[in-house]
């Protein structure tokens, strides 16, 4: 990805696990490791009984880059 696809990606607050891994070129599998690991600052937004449904935030991604935060 370009920087200026990485920044339109960015844009919302929120942005689910595969856009995270396409952003960050590893698997999907490897952002839950970085979730789990407090790599990378998510929120379920799955219900209590359900299992968890990761969303990435958006500056936990530029910030894991090494980007500037606006």
């Amino acid at each position: 990805m370009t920087r200026e696809e990485i920044d339109q990606a960015l844009l919302p607050e929120l942005i689910s696990v595969p856009t995270a891994a396409a952003i960050l070129t590893i698997s999907r599998f490897q952002v839950y490791e970085l979730i789990h690991a407090g790599r990378l600052e998510a929120i379920n937004v799955g219900s209590a009984n359900s299992r968890p449904y990761f969303r990435v935030r958006s500056e936990s991604v530029r910030k894991f880059l090494g980007l500037e935060v606006t």
